[in-house]
């Protein structure tokens, strides 16, 4: 894509993983242009806060 620009709401979470010595990012962006972007922000919470690793 030129010349148009990618911006939006983001959630960025950083865990610490002191077990394995390595911190964590979890990053989720909602690229909607021209629609209100309040629920996929909610789906994209709780979407982020259930991730699991083992």
């Amino acid at each position: 894509i030129q010349n148009y620009p990618m911006a939006g709401p983001f959630l960025t979470y950083i865990i610490n993983d002191k077990a394995n010595n390595r911190k964590l990012i979890l990053e989720g962006f909602t690229f909607a242009p021209a629609t209100n972007k309040r629920d996929y922000m909610f789906e994209l919470e709780a979407i982020l806060k259930t991730v699991q690793f083992n």
